[in-house]
C-alpha cells in the first residue's frame, strides 16, 4: 500500500505525464458531438472551404475574414462534411493545451501551469470554440505560439524567437481580423520591460520594429480588403458599442460561456465576479510583496489577460469590434492568474472553497450548453426531418432569413428552400453579394413566394416573433404572408415555427 502511494506521489510529480493526461482530457472534451446542432456561421465556413482557393479569396474578400482558415478546410476536407470540420477545430485546440502550457512555464512554476491548462482543458469557451466550424480554434493556437515566442525573446534575447513570432503572428493576421489585438499588446509588454536591460532596448527595439515592417509586408495583400471587411463587422447584428455589461459579460464568458440556465444565471455571475475580484486582489497583494522576477511575471500575465481586451475596448467604442472569442489568449492566460490566486490566498477555507465552486460551475455549464437546442443553435436536423416528411411536390419552404436557411440547406439541399433578404444596411445585412454569388445561393422575394403555385411552408424563430411582440408590432413577413396567403397552420419544432400556407396563389 505505501508503495502504491509513493508511485502515485512520483506520477503526480512528473508534470509530463500529467500534462498528457491534461491533453487527452481536453481532446476528449472536444470531440465532436454527433447531437450537436448546427450554426449559421459555421455553415458559411464549411461552404467556403468546399470551394478552391481562388473562389475563397472571392468570398472571404466580401465578408469579414481573412482566408487562411478557409484554405485549411479546403486542403483538410474539401467535402464540407460537418465532423470533420469540426474535428479540424478539435486537433487545433487540444495542440493549444501544450502550447500554453509552454508559455505559462514562462510565467510561472510548472505545477501552476499544469493546473492552467487543466483549467483552460475544461474551460467551457475553450471547449465550445474547440470543436466549432470555425476559425477560432486556428486564431487561439497562433496567438498562443505567438505569445510563446516574443515571450522567450523578451527573456532570452535570442533573434529566432523574434523570427519564429513574426513568422506565425503573420499567420494569425491571416486568420482574423482581430489578431493584431494581441500583437499590439505584446508590443506594451515589450514597453513595460524596458528598465529591464537599458543597455540593450534600442537594439532590441529596433529588431522589434523591423519584425512589424515584416508583419506589414506580409499582411499587405489583405489590406486593401480590410476596410470593407471591418464595415461588415461593423454591420454584424452581434456587434454593439460596449459598455459596462459587456465587460461584466466578459467576466462570465471566461469563467463559464454562454448560454447558462436563466434561473441559475445570477450565481453563476456571482461566482465569476467573485472569482474575478480574488484575482486581482490577490494579484495586487503578489505584485506588492513579490521580488524582481515575480513581478516581471505578474506584469506579463496581466499585460496578455487585459491589454487585449481593453485595447478592443477602445477601439470599439469609435468602431464596435467587440467579441470575446476573439482574445481567446487572453481568457486563457486569465486562468494562470486564477490558479496563482488560489493557490496563494491566505484564506485557504475560502480558495478551497472557490476552486470547487469554480469545478462544479464548469461542470454544469458544460452538460448545459452541450444539450442547448435554442436559437442559434435551434434543432435544424428536426425540422428538415419534419419537412422532408410533410414538403409534396410544388412546395415551397421560405425561411424567414438566412439564419434557419443555411444550416437546413445544409442538411438537405434537395428539399425546395429559399430564404428572404435582410434589409439592407439593417444590423442584420451581413451576407455580402459577393459572398452569395461564390455560393450560388440569392434571397427571393415576398412577391416570389406568394406567386408560387404550391402550397408555403414558412420557417421563422421565435425569438424573432417574440421581438416583433416585444416592440408591439406584428412580425411584418409574417403579416404580409397571413393577408396574402390567408391563416396559416403552425407545427412548432423546439423554438422554430413552420407555418403552412395551403394556397400558394390566393389573391
Amino acid at each position: 500500500m505505501l508503495a502504491l502511494v509513493t508511485s502515485l506521489r512520483m506520477l503526480l510529480r512528473d508534470h509530463r505525464l500529467l500534462l498528457l493526461a491534461v491533453v487527452l482530457g481536453g481532446f476528449a472534451l472536444r470531440l465532436p458531438n454527433a447531437s450537436s446542432q448546427l450554426e449559421y456561421d459555421e455553415v458559411i465556413t464549411l461552404m467556403f472551404g468546399t470551394h478552391s482557393p481562388a473562389d475563397i479569396v472571392k468570398a472571404t474578400a466580401a465578408d469579414t475574414m481573412p482566408p487562411l482558415h478557409y484554405w485549411l478546410m479546403h486542403a483538410f476536407d474539401p467535402t464540407g462534411e460537418l465532423f470533420t470540420g469540426r474535428f479540424l477545430s478539435t486537433l487545433l485546440s487540444s495542440l493549444t493545451l501544450p502550447a500554453f502550457y509552454l508559455l505559462a512555464r514562462r510565467m510561472a512554476g510548472p505545477a501552476e501551469a499544469v493546473a492552467a491548462a487543466a483549467l483552460l482543458a475544461v474551460s467551457p469557451i475553450a471547449v465550445f470554440y474547440g470543436h466549432y466550424a470555425r476559425m477560432y480554434s486556428t486564431l487561439a493556437l497562433l496567438g498562443t505560439l505567438a505569445a510563446y515566442f516574443f515571450v522567450r525573446w523578451l527573456q532570452r534575447d535570442r533573434p529566432w524567437d523574434l523570427v519564429l513570432f513574426t513568422g506565425v503572428a503573420a499567420l494569425s493576421l491571416w486568420v482574423h481580423n482581430l489578431a493584431g489585438l494581441l500583437i499590439l499588446s505584446l508590443d506594451l509588454a515589450f514597453l513595460f520591460r524596458r528598465g529591464y536591460w537599458p543597455g540593450a532596448f534600442r537594439r532590441r527595439l529596433a529588431s522589434l520594429a523591423a519584425t512589424h515592417v515584416a508583419l506589414v509586408l506580409a499582411y499587405g495583400p489583405w489590406l486593401l480588403y480590410l476596410p470593407q471587411q471591418l464595415e461588415n463587422v461593423n454591420r454584424a447584428f452581434w456587434i454593439g458599442t460596449p459598455g459596462p455589461a459587456e465587460v461584466a459579460r466578459t467576466v462570465l464568458a471566461w469563467h463559464f460561456h454562454l448560454p447558462l440556465p436563466s434561473q441559475l444565471l445570477p450565481a453563476f455571475a456571482f461566482l465569476a465576479l467573485a472569482l474575478a475580484a480574488v484575482t486581482a486582489m490577490e494579484t495586487v497583494r503578489r505584485w506588492r510583496g513579490g521580488g524582481d522576477l515575480d513581478r516581471q511575471r505578474i506584469l506579463l500575465m496581466s499585460t496578455l489577460t487585459l491589454a487585449p481586451v481593453g485595447i478592443m475596448f477602445i477601439v470599439s467604442l469609435v468602431r464596435p469590434v467587440y467579441v470575446e472569442r476573439a482574445v481567446l489568449v487572453s481568457a486563457s492566460v486569465y486562468s494562470l492568474l486564477v490558479v496563482g490566486a488560489l493557490v496563494r490566498l491566505p484564506l485557504r477555507p475560502v480558495a478551497l472553497g472557490l476552486a470547487a465552486a469554480l469545478w462544479a460551475g464548469v461542470a454544469a455549464a458544460l452538460v448545459y450548453q452541450a444539450r442547448y437546442q435554442e436559437f442559434p443553435r435551434s434543432p435544424f436536423r428536426e425540422a428538415v426531418l419534419a419537412l422532408r416528411a410533410s414538403v409534396q411536390p410544388g412546395d415551397l419552404i421560405l425561411h424567414d432569413n438566412k439564419l434557419s436557411y443555411f444550416p437546413m440547406y445544409y442538411f438537405d439541399p434537395n428539399l425546395p428552400q429559399s430564404y428572404l433578404p435582410d434589409l439592407p444596411g439593417t444590423a442584420n445585412d451581413t451576407l455580402a453579394p459577393g459572398s452569395m454569388d461564390v455560393l450560388g445561393l440569392h434571397p427571393v422575394t415576398l412577391e416570389d413566394a406568394a406567386a408560387h403555385a404550391g402550397r408555403v411552408w414558412y420557417v421563422v424563430f421565435d425569438r424573432a416573433l417574440q421581438q416583433a411582440a416585444a416592440a408591439g408590432r406584428p412580425h411584418a413577413y409574417r403579416r404580409w404572408l397571413d393577408q396574402r396567403l390567408g391563416a396559416g397552420v403552425e407545427t412548432a419544432v423546439g423554438d422554430l415555427r413552420l407555418v403552412r400556407y395551403r394556397d400558394g396563389n390566393r389573391p
